[in-house]
């Protein structure tokens, strides 16, 4: 039995030559197919290596200049407190003048 599968394989007909060139060519498209995605994805893997970095190094910076701008102010807090105290006093040293102005000009208005 096996030999008469064996001899209808031989008798079966085989891809014309026609049909042999037609698979090689969609073999070769397929291919040349293959590699553009193949190069377009080590593109992509190298853009996207390149953009991790990119953040990382942003990442890195961020955290130390947040520090710093927070150390910048906590270092214009006192002077800013200073100057609200300063601002204070003056006001109070103000109106205790227009009070000593007012009873001045009180006093010499009852006196004449």
């Amino acid at each position: 039995m096996r030999r008469k599968e064996h001899s209808n394989k031989l008798l079966a007909p085989t891809p014309s030559a026609g049909k042999l060139q037609e698979l090689s060519q969609q073999r070769d498209t397929l291919n040349t197919q293959l590699q553009d995605a193949n190069q377009s994805y080590q593109k992509v893997r190298t853009e996207l290596a390149s953009l991790r970095d990119e953040r990382e190094k942003v990442l890195d910076k961020e955290p130390t200049s947040l520090e710093a701008r927070i150390e910048e102010l906590h270092g214009h807090q006192p002077d800013q407190e200073r100057r609200l105290k300063d601002s204070e006093q003056y006001l109070a040293s103000d109106r205790d003048i227009r009070e000593l102005m007012g009873a001045k000009k009180a006093l010499y208005c009852g006196c004449f």
